[in-house]
């Protein structure tokens, strides 16, 4: 499985060089992100600065085409800049609005050609109706950081494994902070539900983890949803 290391072995010194940058596009949290970030504002990110250039740098190697679904913008900042280098062909956003930051997102989410904003319950069955009705290409990358709880991430899972195919990948943030995320990670792999590839921790205290999987031909959804209940 690619981790932290392997990706950052490979791409140097361009690793280090997008750690630098991305420590300028500022965080929401200097109290939470201070060691990562120059200042607290920007693109308001609340991500590990290592965490998310191992993930840009593992996107930009594998290339998903096709359509990108996020579960949970907040501030849009995230969105906007795995786009600047994902570039994907169609963009769908799903946020309930609730997050403090949650005024900057329509500014953020401007600046990316081809997005579609859904603002409500990702769990409601009017997600899903956004989903099939707006997405038009296959589906390459989800995204999903929303509910943290373990049935919130279970259930954006569901709804993302009903418009998936095999290849596409999801990408889970919080692997390691977040207990029902934590768990969803390691129990949907040895269920069978998707089969992980990747993990990105960093290790510096306050890790929160990013996790990489694939969705396989031949999975047996239904079984394996079953076994994560």
């Amino acid at each position: 499985m690619e981790d932290l290391a392997s990706v950052r072995a490979r791409n140097l010194p361009e690793f280090d060089q997008l750690v630098t940058a991305i420590r300028d596009l500022g965080t929401d949290s200097m109290q939470m992100f201070g060691d990562d970030y120059g200042f607290e504002g920007g693109l308001r990110l609340q991500q590990r600065t290592n965490e998310l250039a191992a993930l840009l740098l593992y996107l930009g190697e594998r290339r998903p085409r096709g359509a990108y679904l996020e579960i949970g913008t907040a501030s849009g900042g995230t969105t906007r800049l795995i786009q600047t280098h994902l570039r994907s062909e169609q963009v769908l956003s799903l946020d309930d609005g609730h997050h403090p930051d949650a005024q900057l997102q329509a500014a953020n989410l401007s600046a990316i050609p081809n997005v579609t904003r859904y603002i409500g319950d990702s769990h409601a069955s009017a997600a899903r109706d956004f989903i099939v009705s707006n997405l038009s290409l296959p589906l390459g990358v989800a995204f999903i950081d929303g509910d943290h709880s373990y049935d919130g991430v279970l259930e954006d899972t569901r709804l993302v494994l009903s418009v998936a195919q095999p290849g596409t990948l999801l990408v889970y943030h919080d692997i390691i902070a977040r207990p029902g995320v934590r768990h969803h990670w390691r129990k949907g792999a040895a269920t069978g539900l998707f089969a992980p590839i990747a993990h990105f921790v960093d290790d510096r205290p306050g890790a929160l983890g990013i996790g990489v999987a694939e969705v396989r031909a031949g999975l047996r959804l239904r079984t394996a949803l079953h076994n994560l209940i």
